[in-house]
Order: structure tokens, then C-alpha cells, then sequence
């Protein structure tokens, strides 16, 4: 069975990004993204109402570092302390080697490769350090840009599940991809690729 330890938080280095941790400092990032309806128009949650709500979001999320029931980045510039976004491994299905993928990126940063690099490089660790055995990322069938990120670091549709989902009254649909890791890493995909 997987049994994952998430300690010390495993801190990630791509050609351009810098993945780590989450601390308090990245609070106001936080709130930026989570608080902007435009930015969570696909997310479905609450919007943060407060600084003191995204620094308890940032809590919980290393909370879970620590109970090794997921991990969360903090995706920087290199040479730069604040944040443009977060990715994660989440939601792990222990009995069956499995984890989810999430991810969200601030306006100004998308379309310009950044979390197709992350997500790259957080797939060979989620093979090649946790062992997993696959990835399962769930999207907004209205938001075009995540599946392209999926899609571009191998992953496939596997399917569409209608008003599975309930949001302030209002049940969306899901779409599903996943990624066999054993199959993405005979592939031929190498970290050097990126």
C-alpha cells in the first residue's frame, strides 16, 4: 500500500520556476488569487474574504504536508520570493498508488508555459520519488486552458460526468483526465525535455 512521507517538504527546481513550500509570507498572493472571482470562476469555492482566511487556507495545506495527505507548492521566478501560483498532489488513494493533481496560476503568468514546466516536473517526482502509479486531474469543461496543461504533459480524458458537482446551489460537470505513470515514463519523456 502507498504510504507516503512528505518530510522535509521536497522543494522543486525547473529550468525557470522555483516549487516550495507555502508560508505565511505568501498570504496576500494567496488571498490575490482566491479572492478574485475571475480567477475562481473554475475553482468552485468560496471566494476568501480575508488575509486571516488565505493564511488559514495555507495552514491547512501544510497541515497536510505534515499528516502526509498532500503536498502544495508555491510556484516562484527563480530569484523571486512571491508567488505566481500553487500546484499540487492531493487526495491520495493509498490502496491504489493514486493522487490528483491541482493547479492555479495568476493572470498575468498564464500562456506563457509556466505551469506546463511545473506540472512536468511535479509528475517526475510524483513517479519517481512517491511512486505513484497514476494522476487524476478533474476540470471545468468551460476552462480551456487546464486540460491544455494536462493534455500537453500526457495525460488523457477519460471522461465527462454530468452535474456531479454542487456549488452554491448549482450542480456542474466534471471532466476527468488521468496519467499512467509507468506509461508516461517509458515514453520517452525525459526531465531534460522541459
Amino acid at each position: 500500500m502507498f504510504s507516503p512521507t512528505l518530510l522535509p517538504f521536497p522543494q522543486i527546481e525547473t529550468p525557470r520556476l522555483v516549487l516550495r513550500q507555502l508560508t505565511e509570507e505568501d498570504t496576500p498572493q494567496m488571498f490575490f488569487m482566491r479572492s478574485d472571482p475571475e480567477m475562481m470562476k473554475h475553482v468552485k469555492r468560496p471566494l476568501h474574504q480575508s488575509h486571516e482566511e488565505s493564511f488559514a487556507f495555507i495552514n491547512m495545506i501544510n497541515n497536510n504536508v505534515d499528516e502526509n495527505r498532500g503536498l502544495t507548492w508555491g510556484i516562484c521566478q527563480h530569484g523571486q520570493k512571491e508567488i505566481m501560483g500553487t500546484i499540487a498532489i492531493w487526495r491520495f488513494d493509498n490502496e491504489n498508488y493514486r493522487g490528483e493533481v491541482g493547479y492555479q496560476l495568476m493572470t498575468q503568468w498564464q500562456g506563457k508555459g509556466y505551469m506546463t514546466e511545473a506540472m512536468h516536473h511535479v509528475i517526475a517526482f510524483a513517479h519517481n520519488t512517491l511512486k505513484l502509479h497514476t494522476l487524476v486531474g478533474h476540470t471545468d469543461p468551460d476552462n480551456p486552458a487546464t486540460p491544455k496543461v494536462l493534455l500537453q504533459n500526457g495525460f488523457r480524458q477519460e471522461g465527462h460526468t454530468r452535474q456531479d458537482y454542487l456549488f452554491e446551489g448549482v450542480f456542474y460537470d466534471t471532466v476527468s483526465f488521468g496519467l499512467v505513470l509507468p506509461e508516461w515514463a517509458s515514453s520517452g519523456t525525459k526531465i531534460a525535455d522541459r
